[in-house]
């Protein structure tokens, strides 16, 4: 099945997830707000919880505070008066020295646990205004049993503002702690302002009172600058309380807390104090002591922290409110929460269970179809909602894909047997072109060698003609020896008619010889002209032949083209088959001018052997006139001398013509080995022909090719053994495979003759079947097949390659 092509799309999640995750990114939605009020409840709770505990923990510090005022107040009188301090004085300091102690024991870790800016420093400083005021008590405890000259003046001078010290870094962090708490509600800030104002009023007033005791202890007028820091004092607590009531605004919450501090302050505490103070100024007799005073206006500046606890209650009561409605609104939210995440819950189940699984399992059956599997189930398949509906359609796609898979099926059947049928024809149409190209191939070497044959004739024909001309050109010289014997014995002619009579006789027995030579050259020259039109007819022959090959190569065009994109390896063969065909053509041109060139010199050679039998019979006709008139040789010895120089020049003729006869038959033999060595070299194209026709042919398509691996060019030398020879023979493995090679300059063997075959650095002896035998430029060439065992062959494996691998590295 072919594999399924990847989507390049944008890829998303599974739709499992894609659904489950916008279900809880709704749910997340809906529960955001829920979660973000629930943290908001439990802040503001918080919140009213730490301003329930701030306000605690300011009551008890201002608790203290009041105490330690009072403790401060009356350490200091008995410290500046002149007298030991009494057992009252004593137990009024102790008891207020316990009260501050037990409060600030509460108030501290509850402002430590506060969180306001600057709390580590705050409380830091409290921590250590404590320890000062403890060594501050403990040296004063005994300074006031002492009498007032013995006391340390640095401890009188000192304790007051040591005291004063933890007064104000009380004071300091309470006020932190308190507006750090306050932003919660506008009316809990408000309260605090009030809460701190109460105390502003009540620390001034108490720095009024603690100027007239001071003065009424050290019993000592005031001064100017102590009037004008009483009347600054004052002047505070006024503005403080302006400001209080604008705050207020008649809140009928506060009114008794204003109506009592009114009362007490305004209407008791100023009075005395003026009153107080004048009587100082004046020097009169003052109406209580200094014990009497402070315990008479206790109450009336203590009035004035009325309004901070009024504000800590309306503050505790805000912060209460808050904390009530915090927790209301935490189980609303907490509820919400909890209801919203069970049903977000509930709608990842549903979409998991009725869609998201039935899509994954729909999902998973359409991959398994992608992947070319059959043998799957289709969830939901059968459900009336669109879920049911995808599982139909999918059902509806499987049901196509096993028909296709049929029909492909049908196809691939029709499709193999169409391209069996393909191959079949393909390898007929090959092994045709091999047969008829092998027949005629076989022909053309038949008639090729029909033509060396005659060829051979006629070189032999062209040699005789040499040897009778050398005969005649021999007699020829010996008749015109002859006659210059007869031209130099003419002075003797009267004294000797007896030889000159023989050797006329043997003159004209050597003429008639001659000419009889002439005769049979003039025979030998017209032979060898037949032999010439007996090789121009073979020639004919073969230009008839690498005509219908070229026919041949055009028909296997036409196949080919027909065949199509098989047949493009044929139209390579008919390409080749036509260039031999034409090559062939050419060589039959070329030998047809040889042999018109024989045909020429033949004709020339039978007219030159004409003229050499008219000399002939010339010198014949001239030894019959020298014997006719023999016997008139005494009384005609000019004409003798005459006839005798005749017969020389026609002898010298006669040599000249059998040497022009010579060198025609030498041509016509150099003619002869030219058309041999053409008739040579065209068997020779010929077989090349036969082998480039069979490879292109075998090697034009897979479906042909007949051999099982291919040739490897290697070009190395090897050692042949033929089946019963012992010594090896010398070749050369011209390309090799793992089936067989091709040897060149190898012995002569018959093909399925057997040996066995060396190559140079291979290991293995290759036994072999010869498979046929070639002829090139005079050397043997051997295609043979091997015939190796099971592990010769594994062994063998892969050396072809590693050759061809060596053979590059070298060159």
């Amino acid at each position: 099945m072919p594999a399924a092509i990847p989507d390049q799309r944008l890829r998303f999640p599974s739709l499992r997830l894609l659904l489950i995750g916008i279900t809880a990114a709704l749910a997340v939605a809906s529960i955001l707000p829920l979660a973000h009020g629930l943290v908001d409840s439990l802040q503001a709770r918080q919140v009213a919880a730490r301003v329930v505990e701030a306000d605690h923990g300011g009551s008890r510090l201002i608790v203290a505070i009041q105490n330690l005022v009072l403790e401060r107040l009356h350490t200091n009188n008995a410290l500046i008066a002149p007298g030991t301090a009494g057992a009252q004085e004593r137990t009024l300091i102790a008891t207020h020295r316990a009260a501050a102690e037990a409060a600030f024991a509460d108030a501290v870790p509850l402002l430590d646990h506060q969180d306001f800016p600057g709390r580590k420093e705050l409380m830091g400083a409290v921590t250590e205004a404590l320890r000062t005021a403890a060594d501050l008590r403990q040296r004063a405890d005994q300074a006031i049993g002492q009498a007032q000259n013995a006391r340390d003046p640095a401890l009188v001078k000192g304790f007051m503002p040591g005291m004063t010290a933890l007064v104000n870094a009380s004071v300091r962090a309470w006020v932190e702690a308190l507006h750090a708490a306050s932003p919660a509600d506008p009316a809990i800030a408000r309260y605090a302002v009030v809460k701190e104002l109460g105390w502003i009023m009540r620390e001034q007033s108490g720095f009024e009172r603690a100027a007239i005791a001071t003065a009424m202890s050290s019993k000592q007028a005031f001064s100017q600058p102590a009037l004008l820091q009483m009347a600054g004092f004052r002047a505070q607590v006024a503005g403080a309380w302006r400001v209080t009531q604008g705050l207020l605004d008649d809140d009928p919450a506060f009114a008794p807390a204003v109506a009592a501090a009114k009362t007490a302050y305004f209407g008791g505490f100023e009075p005395l104090a003026d009153r107080m103070r004048g009587l100082i100024l004046q020097g009169e007799p003052l109406p209580m002591g200094t014990a009497e005073w402070i315990s008479t206006t206790n109450p009336q500046i203590d009035a004035l922290l009325g309004l901070s606890k009024a504000a800590g209650e309306a503050s505790a009561r805000v912060a209460a409110r808050l904390a009530q409605a915090a927790g209301r609104s935490l189980l609303l939210h907490g509820l919400g929460l909890a209801l919203v995440t069970a049903m977000a819950l509930l709608c990842v189940a549903t979409i998991s269970q009725r869609v998201a699984r039935p899509l994954a399992g729909i999902t998973e059956a359409m991959h398994g179809l992608a992947a070319g599997s059959t043998d799957i189930a289709i969830p939901g398949n059968g459900r009336g909602d669109e879920i049911g509906r995808m599982a139909g359609a999918l059902e509806v796609f499987h049901r196509a894909v096993l028909e296709n898979r049929r029909l492909a099926a049908e196809q691939e059947q029709i499709r193999q047997k169409a391209e069996a049928e393909r191959y079949a024809s393909l390898r007929a149409m090959a092994d045709t072109v091999e047969h008829d190209t092998a027949r005629h191939v076989e022909h053309l070497t038949e008639e090729a060698t029909r033509i060396g044959t005659a060829v051979d004739r006629l070189a032999g024909s062209a040699d005789r003609t040499c040897g009778n001309a050398a005969a005649a050109s021999t007699a020829a010289n010996h008749a015109r020896d002859c006659a210059h014997a007869v031209d130099g014995a003419v002075g003797q002619l009267a004294g000797s008619i007896r030889d000159i009579a023989g050797q006329i006789d043997r003159s004209a027995s050597t003429t008639r010889h001659a000419l009889a030579k002439g005769q049979d050259a003039r025979a030998s020259v017209e032979a060898l002209n037949t032999q010439v039109t007996q090789i121009g007819d073979v020639v004919a022959m073969i230009a008839d032949i690498a005509a219908k090959t070229n026919l041949l190569a055009l028909n296997a065009t036409i196949e080919a083209a027909r065949a199509g994109e098989a047949g493009r390896g044929f139209a390579v063969v008919a390409s080749e088959v036509k260039g031999l065909a034409t090559q062939t053509a050419r060589s039959t041109e070329e030998i047809t001018r040889q042999i018109a060139a024989v045909r020429l010199a033949t004709e020339a050679a039978v007219r030159v052997v004409g003229e050499i039998g008219s000399a002939i019979g010339e010198v014949d006709a001239t030894a019959t006139t020298i014997a006719a008139a023999i016997a008139r040789q005494s009384t005609a010895t000019q004409d003798i001398a005459r006839n005798v120089a005749d017969a020389a020049t026609a002898a010298r003729e006669a040599d000249t013509s059998i040497s022009a006869v010579s060198d025609d038959a030498e041509i016509a033999r150099k003619a002869a080995a030219e058309v041999q060595a053409d008739v040579v070299g065209l068997a020779e194209d010929v077989t090349k022909l036969r082998r480039s026709v069979v490879r292109a042919v075998r090697e034009s398509s897979p479906a042909v090719n007949r051999r099982l691996s291919a040739r490897i060019l290697v070009d190395r030398p090897g050692r042949l053994a033929r089946g019963g020879e012992g010594t090896p023979h010398p070749v050369t493995v011209a390309d090799l495979s793992q089936g067989g090679a091709r040897l060149q300059s190898a012995p002569a063997m018959q093909p399925g003759e057997r040996g066995i075959l060396h190559i140079d650095g291979v290991a293995q002896a290759l036994p072999f079947t010869v498979r046929n035998v070639e002829t090139e430029d005079g050397q043997t060439g051997l295609n043979i097949a091997f015939q190796l065992d099971a592990a010769t062959a594994a062994a063998f494996a892969g050396v072809p390659e590693r050759l061809q691998g060596v053979r590059r590295s070298a060159a």
